[in-house]
């Protein structure tokens, strides 16, 4: 005899009662290969627990991903990919212009544009690097 399996009564509950899901505005420079690695969790080590779920999204705009802890020690949180968005330089035509930089100014000027010769900020305020190589292929000297 064949017997279904059906979700029994009371197994059906709101996602927050069966784990907690936490969101991480990680550092500017922090690449995905630093969070995937279970001592990049020490400080946070005994907040999570099996099955919690992580957010992270880089402060630069390069990355964002969504974790599911598998296994916690006491100083390590070791996490499974469940989805990722990578931002990368294989794909992203570069743009250039002689004089001219595009780097992360902090989380007040985000992207911005910098003038080499003296470090001046021409403009600032883009929401991830793409946009801001876009405006620098329109910057006149």
């Amino acid at each position: 005899m064949i017997t279904k399996r059906v979700c029994r009564v009371g197994k059906l509950q709101l996602e927050d009662q069966g784990h907690n899901s936490f969101f991480v505005l990680a550092d500017p420079g922090t690449t995905l290969e630093d969070v995937m690695k279970p001592e990049y969790w020490v400080h946070h080590a005994r907040r999570v627990k099996i099955w919690d779920h992580l957010k992270v999204q880089a402060e630069d705009g390069e990355f964002y991903v969504e974790l599911l802890v598998h296994a916690v020690t006491e100083n390590s949180v070791f996490v499974k990919i469940i989805h990722v968005v990578e931002i990368s330089d294989e794909v992203r035509e570069e743009v250039s212009k002689e004089g001219f930089s595009v780097s992360w100014g902090g989380p007040q000027q985000k992207w911005r544009i910098v003038r080499n010769a003296d470090g001046a900020t021409i403009n600032k305020g883009f929401p991830d690097r793409i946009s801001a190589e876009e405006a620098l292929a329109n910057v006149t000297g």
